[in-house]
């Protein structure tokens, strides 16, 4: 029975925690290690967590850092197991999450010396967790091309094996963005190699105070056009470049370099304008993208 470490980040989650703790501990199939670090809550979330410490729940009081660096120190001080597992305060889980990620991870055997992630499709259900919709993930944007621009995993369906681990811990990023894109992105800089399941196996519970849910195309194009540039694909192609470059093949450099680079030199920047593999939209969704280039806001 394979180990699976659960990474748990929690901010005032005390309304939602009761289900979600009781999905993880109904998984099946699998040996699992509950690891929740809160992020400086304010309600009574630590008083529910050391409720559930005779269950094996282990319990770490941080300061706020925010979701992603509070996701990253979960990774750098997980202890050891087969695999690992991105999980929010505020969702439900199926009995066989775990069990599926796990047995597609080791579809094939070449993949217990490489670096692997998994990810999948959610049930997108409202606060009494009805039905909303199904996800509709498209894998074709599964490469490291279009991820640089925009993350395609839902970050709690996320399972990545130790081996990924390990690299994630070889270097600490000044800057991420999301602590499940930034995973993502360094296996498959580094050849790691990527599953995703159509599937669903999480009801992924929308409310008021979720801290990421589904943007729309109205606020993207909004963000590409008028707020801030925080120039975010660029800060972590950089990061990856710093921390992984020498781990990456000539192919995977390159990729990575033009988006670096694309607000230093017009080549990259070229290069950038005239690849659309590297934008998941198209028509007008596609134009914004490329005007947020130009204007250097990617």
């Amino acid at each position: 029975m394979r180990k699976v470490c659960i990474l748990m980040s929690t901010y005032n989650g005390q309304k939602y925690l009761k289900e979600q703790i009781d999905s993880l501990l109904c998984q099946n199939d699998v040996e699992i290690t509950i690891i929740v670090r809160d992020d400086g809550s304010s309600d009574k979330t630590e008083e529910f967590l050391k409720s559930y410490s005779d269950k094996g729940l282990i319990y770490i009081k941080g300061e706020n850092v925010g979701v992603a660096n509070s996701f990253m120190e979960l990774i750098v001080n997980a202890p050891m197991a087969d695999y690992y597992a991105f999980c929010d305060q505020d969702d439900v889980w199926d009995n066989n999450k775990l069990f599926e990620a796990v047995r597609i991870m080791e579809s094939d055997e070449r993949n217990a010396k490489l670096p692997v992630m998994y990810y999948s499709n959610v049930k997108v259900v409202n606060e009494k967790l009805e039905l909303i919709k199904i996800s509709d993930i498209n894998e074709k944007y599964n490469n490291l091309k279009t991820v640089l621009l925009s993350n395609n995993a839902i970050g709690c369906t996320v399972v990545f094996n130790a081996i990924l681990l390990e690299k994630i811990r070889l270097y600490r990023p000044k800057y991420i963005y999301m602590h499940d894109w930034w995973i993502y992105l360094v296996c498959l800089s580094i050849k790691g190699k990527v599953y995703f399941d159509q599937n669903a196996y999480i009801n992924y519970r929308q409310h008021g105070s979720n801290c990421v849910g589904f943007a729309t195309k109205k606020r993207n194009i909004r963000n590409a056009l008028f707020t801030k540039a925080e120039c975010i694909v660029n800060k972590m192609a950089n990061e990856l470049l710093k921390g992984y470059g020498a781990y990456m093949c000539n192919e995977e450099r390159e990729i990575v370099e033009t988006v670096a680079k694309y607000n230093q030199k017009a080549i990259y920047k070229i290069r950038l304008l005239r690849d659309d593999a590297f934008y998941k939209t198209r028509g007008i969704g596609l134009l914004v993208e490329k005007i947020a280039v130009l204007r250097n806001r990617k």
